[in-house]
């Protein structure tokens, strides 16, 4: 049996290894999909290691935890006659929804969401087209992005579960996404409702001989003291495509309703084909390209065929989902770069800053208004706000947003990004208060701790090996997990090593470097990309997060 240790460099280090300087991000295609979030700033590096990573959908495995503390995970997936004959018993115990029922009040189906190298966006529309039941019936806690497995909590409005449980029949050839565990509440799932996330993440043939295994040690020491940056990721982009989201709402709110459209049109991967057509009016001929596949720039087109009017086209097309994702993504790639900005500035609270005071509330920020009273507090109490509207939690009446005071990060600051890089003001976000647009202001954490971080090596098989490392949901129920080795299931599961070195490991013992499992447990406001961003960003094999087309 192989040997597991327990990462030597985590032992025998100082608590003084914090980061003390402003960071860098280098590698040509990686700064370009940095720059599209915003993200100008991280951790200094310890130089370019050589390694593996997201080599396969496997090697980053995500589990949503609920607000019971458990985490989500697919134990009961029944095709359609094991619901039929399974699922009346097992509903028939939520008393309350079915007298919500009797009462002519809405219901809704409960499930956890397994997908395989999908993102949640796509796997719901796959869903939902295969149904025939709208995608706005639909609704989860959080979206997962593609290139990963994840279960997560999801709900789903006029759907029975034996409806839903042909999912399982339709896509049991390809098995990248299964749906089960089916219970009935009376409200759909909010975003944010999960409290948090257990995100495990496999590094392959991480190499021992240039001291690539002990940089990457440090770093995971350094975030697990001190935190990292908390981001809004990248699944609120869509880095892989010539526009972005947050494009369609700057056209929308400067009422430029035509480059709306083109910009809808940019995000589908057939961009320059469909902008041909459309820069021409032949909306027939770009409706043929996309053929009956449903999707907003189908729909869009349709619209521009029937009436010619953009606004009506553009609007129709984007369900209030879409809309508020669009207008999210603009809040967060402008948050991105204030709070990359407010970090250049230090590590240390400054007079001028905001700071939550309340961890639980969004909407509610302190001023720190001299040296003494900034003493008081730390990094991970620092926070920006989110360009919109902000409201009352008790009685939702627009409440006066609040800025820092720090030069450079000030409200001054926030209008001057907005003008250089969009003609925009904020006045533009207050105005838009009720219209089409949807801006909810709030207050977000600048950094994160992450001290549930752990990190696990072992040798690696060879320079080509993708043995699943990690047990994912539809192993354990197809029972396929009992072929792991294991060393990689003790590794995955419990992260347990019996006695582990304090001294280097030798060459010998890793001829094919090492294999490497990190995990960690996340609160619902931190991204787990984010976190893996810092630790795997300076690994020279890396592979660009494969982000879904959201539209």
């Amino acid at each position: 049996m192989r040997r597991t240790l327990r990462i030597w460099a985590l032992r025998g280090r100082k608590k003084s290894d914090m980061v003390s300087g402003g960071g860098s991000f280098d590698g040509g295609v990686n700064v370009r999909i940095e720059e599209k979030c915003g993200m100008e700033w991280k951790m200094s590096g310890g130089g370019e290691m050589q390694g593996r990573v997201l080599c396969t959908s496997a090697d980053q495995v995500v589990s949503e935890i609920r607000e019971t503390g458990d985490a989500c995970k697919l134990k009961f997936c029944p095709s359609y006659s094991d619901a039929v004959t399974y699922g009346p018993k097992r509903t028939r115990r939520h008393s309350e929804s079915i007298e919500a029922a009797k009462q002519g009040r809405e219901v809704y189906l409960e499930f956890n969401l397994y997908t395989e190298g999908v993102g949640t966006q796509t796997a719901l529309k796959r869903i939902a087209n295969d149904l025939g039941v709208p995608l706005s019936h639909f609704s989860v806690a959080s979206l997962k992005e593609s290139h990963c497995v994840s279960t997560q909590l999801a709900a789903a409005k006029d759907v029975s579960w034996r409806q839903l449980s042909l999912v399982n029949d339709m896509f049991e050839l390809n098995k990248d996404v299964k749906v089960g565990d089916f219970r009935t509440r009376t409200t759909s799932v909010g975003l944010g409702e999960s409290v948090g996330s257990k995100v495990n993440y496999v590094i392959r043939n991480v190499d021992i001989k240039d001291g690539g295994l002990e940089r990457l040690c440090q770093k995971v020491r350094r975030v697990r003291d001190n935190g990292f940056v908390n981001y809004l990721g990248y699944q609120r982009f869509s880095v892989g495509s010539v526009a972005q989201p947050y494009d369609i709402a700057v056209a929308m709110l400067k009422g430029d309703w035509r480059r709306g459209c083109e910009d809808l049109l940019r995000l589908h991967r057939k961009n320059d084909e469909l902008l041909n057509y459309f820069v021409q009016n032949n909306y027939e001929g770009a409706i043929t390209i996309l053929e009956d596949v449903a999707c907003p720039q189908r729909d869009m087109l349709i619209a521009m065929a029937q009436e010619g009017d953009p606004k009506k086209a553009l609007l129709s097309s984007l369900p209030r989902s879409l809309r508020s994702f669009c207008f999210s993504s603009l809040q967060s790639y402008i948050w991105n770069i204030m709070a990359s900005r407010r970090l250049r500035k230090g590590f240390t609270v400054l007079p001028g800053d905001l700071v939550m005071q309340d961890p639980e509330d969004y909407m509610e920020a302190h001023l720190i208004e001299s040296e003494t009273e900034a003493r008081q507090y730390a990094l991970k109490d620092v926070c920006m706000p989110m360009v919109g509207v902000m409201r009352d939690t008790e009685d939702n009446r627009p409440i006066p947003s609040s800025y820092p005071e720090v030069e450079g990060v000030n409200r001054e600051a926030y209008e001057s990004v907005l003008a250089e890089r969009f003609g925009l003001s904020l006045s533009n976000f207050e105005e838009a208060a009720g219209s089409a647009a949807i801006f909810h202001g709030m207050f977000r954490p600048i950094w994160s701790d992450c001290s549930t971080l752990e990190c696990y090596a072992m040798p690696a098989p060879d320079s080509t090996d993708t043995t699943p490392m990690l047990i994912t949901d539809n192993m354990v129920m197809e029972r396929t997990h009992f072929n792991l080795n294991l060393t990689a299931i003790v590794a995955s599961e419990q992260f347990i090593a019996a006695n582990p070195p304090t001294t280097p490991p030798h060459d010998s013992e890793f001829p094919f470097g090492a294999n490497v499992i990190l995990s960690a447990t996340l609160p619902s406001s931190i991204y787990p990309a984010m976190l893996m961003r810092e630790l795997v960003s300076d690994f020279a094999f890396r592979s660009a997060p494969v982000i879904d087309r959201v539209m």
